[in-house]
């Protein structure tokens, strides 16, 4: 969600929803602006250093989530996760 809110959201879009104990998040690129929007699932990056300011993302995700997932839209995809809420 941080890329999708980051980058100047141009085309982009977030949503939250709260359902039960849960709370699943979307993150979709690409409607307004193509040039930047990809279909390919998120990779971690190899060789992160330790002063790197991104591409932590998908190993938080992975680590937080209860699923997570991606799918192809039109000019780009949507990423989405579940987060089990715990109270």
């Amino acid at each position: 969600m941080a890329d999708a809110v980051g980058e100047g959201a141009a085309g982009r879009s977030t949503r939250a929803l709260r359902a039960q104990d849960a709370l699943k998040t979307i993150a979709a690129d690409g409607r307004l602006r193509p040039a930047v929007a990809s279909p390919r699932t998120p990779v971690e990056p190899a060789g992160l250093g330790r002063e790197a300011t991104g591409g932590r993302g998908v190993p938080l995700v992975e680590a937080l989530s209860a699923a997570w997932g991606t799918l192809p839209v039109s000019g780009g995809k949507q990423v989405g996760a579940e987060f089990v809420l715990r109270w």
